[in-house]
């Protein structure tokens, strides 16, 4: 009798058992000739403190980040061009409030990545050294909105972690950034009128960056650490919002005619939004 009972339980139990137990294996789903586009806005304040005067401003930015698959290669990686546009730059600060329209940045890298998300390989445009500003902006906004996934299936619940190091413009010079994020898989929610999977990733990163301006050598280093959630198309694994904040502590090290140590604080919130 108590084997009967032990078997019902375990039969009642089973499809709940099935629920939890539930796994899902993402892959990015992308056509040739497919273009997707994202609405991206960022609110920046930053404090500068230097010779004992601390100054604070805060730069708010918002653009169209178009993402466009100029190819699929035989190992059926996606080749990902990419456009900044219609990208507006708001500054404030103390006697100074101001408006720019950064012109469409055309040259941003084209990124190789797997179906699984991982960034292979970009190929940056010749033109990386002695950029304008607007091409520094359009480097950040054109960070791949993509989620790396391991290769096999993942249960609600569970994390993985990727290791990452990508280099960016910095004031004409390199700033280099060694990163580790941990993911977790949250579950299924609705988002945008799209079911999804609903991811929640923290990020650390180590950055590290030179320059020379007006006769002067810059060296900047510091920590940034990052959080946010990703919600993606259950069907594709295309990102279709996502969400975060970051806080960065920074150190300017400037060099030449006269040595400086400028420390610097960044706290930032950004959004990412599937345009439909």
């Amino acid at each position: 009798m108590k084997h009967q009972h032990l078997a019902l339980l375990l039969l009642f139990l089973s499809p709940l058992m099935g629920i939890a137990q539930k796994k899902y294996n993402p892959e990015v789903k992308l056509n040739k000739g497919d273009s997707i586009t994202y609405l991206i806005q960022t609110n920046v304040d930053m404090t500068q403190s230097m010779m004992g005067q601390e100054m604070k401003m805060n730069v708010s930015t918002q653009s169209k980040n178009i993402i466009a698959v100029s190819d699929i290669d035989k190992d059926k990686y996606y080749h990902l061009s990419q456009l900044s546009k219609e990208m507006t730059v708001k500054m404030k600060m103390d006697q100074m409030d101001s408006t720019m329209l950064v012109p469409d940045i055309t040259n941003l890298p084209v990124l190789v990545m797997s179906k699984k998300g991982t960034i292979l390989r970009k190929s940056v445009s010749t033109n990386e050294k002695g950029q304008t500003m607007g091409n520094d902006f359009g480097d950040v906004t054109a960070s791949s909105p993509f989620i790396e996934f391991p290769d096999r299936k993942i249960s609600e619940g569970e994390s993985w972690e990727t290791l990452q190091n990508d280099t960016v413009n910095f004031m004409g010079g390199d700033l280099i950034t060694n990163s580790k994020t941990v993911y977790t898989l949250i579950g299924t929610d609705e988002k945008e009128g799209m079911k999804c999977l609903k991811i929640n990733h923290k990020t650390t990163a180590d950055n590290e960056g030179t320059t020379t301006m007006q006769g002067m050598d810059f060296l900047i280093e510091g920590t940034t650490i990052m959080e946010g959630t990703t919600w993606i198309d259950l069907k594709t694994a295309i990102p279709v919002f996502i969400d975060g904040t970051a806080e960065s502590q920074m150190t300017l090290l400037l060099s030449g005619q006269q040595n400086m140590t400028i420390p610097l604080t960044y706290k930032t919130t950004f959004t990412k939004k599937l345009l439909k």
